[in-house]
């Protein structure tokens, strides 16, 4: 008789026995949930978050700088539009006062 049951013999009961909780421990560590690469797959998560959020944040920018592209244009529009007002305004006051 040899522990690995190779033979047939009295001992096979224990052998089978020793069988049974090999398989039933191998099917409690299955339901246990693995770690193994799980450093492997966060490190994979972060790197793809910290892509995600630079992509953002470039987009931020460009959005940033086209409103102030526009702010800006539109400023001068406005400084532009009051030059023009004053100007009419002082000349048409200088009219008010001849007649």
């Amino acid at each position: 008789m040899t522990l690995d049951g190779d033979e047939d013999g009295p001992a096979e009961p224990q052998i089978s026995g020793r069988r049974w909780r090999k398989a039933r421990r191998s099917s409690a560590d299955r339901a246990l949930p693995s770690y193994a690469g799980l450093g492997a797959r966060v490190e994979t998560i972060l790197r793809l978050a910290e892509v995600e959020a630079s992509e953002i944040r470039e987009e931020a920018r460009q959005a940033a700088a086209a409103l102030i592209e526009k702010a800006e244009q539109d400023a001068a529009q406005i400084r532009a539009d009051a030059v023009a007002e004053a100007t009419a305004r002082a000349t048409g006051a200088g009219g008010e006062e001849q007649c």
